[in-house]
């Protein structure tokens, strides 16, 4: 009778994937404070995300001078979109819900997109302190 050898295989430890995380900011008018405004809060991501040994910077976005009403009008924000459609991006930082879109029907259809459509994209609004995926952010907006 023949006998099997059972050769066990062990994967090497892998590291885990650094999230690749962006940020988004907006300012609605392009007056000097505003800028002045604008350049910070690009310094201050840009900063904190590289701080973070577990992230991987992906970027700024941002629109300068123009009302969150509309996500169409908004350069910066379609750019972020179309790199999260890319599977460029894991992780958006942004500093509140109202600094990413003040229309809830932008914003769910954005959360849709992001949630049901893409690779699973998370949201962090920082003055919230929301960590948004999947249905309970949208729960959380009605």
């Amino acid at each position: 009778m023949h006998s099997v050898t059972k050769i066990n295989y062990y994967q090497p430890f892998q590291k885990p994937k650094r999230l690749r995380v962006a940020a988004y900011c907006r300012v609605s008018t392009d007056s000097e404070e505003q800028q002045t405004s604008l350049d910070t809060q690009r310094l201050h991501y840009e900063n904190y995300i590289k701080a973070n040994a577990e992230w991987e910077f992906a970027g700024v976005y941002y629109d300068e001078g123009i009302t969150g009403t509309k996500k169409d009008i908004r350069k910066g924000l379609m750019t972020l979109i179309s790199d999260c459609k890319k599977g460029k991006i894991d992780l958006i930082l942004t500093k509140s819900i109202s600094r990413f879109c003040r229309n809830l029907t932008d914003c769910l259809e954005l959360f849709d997109l992001a949630f049901n459509r893409l690779k699973f994209i998370r949201y962090f609004f920082l003055v919230e302190s929301l960590c948004a995926f999947k249905q309970r952010f949208q729960q959380h907006l009605l």
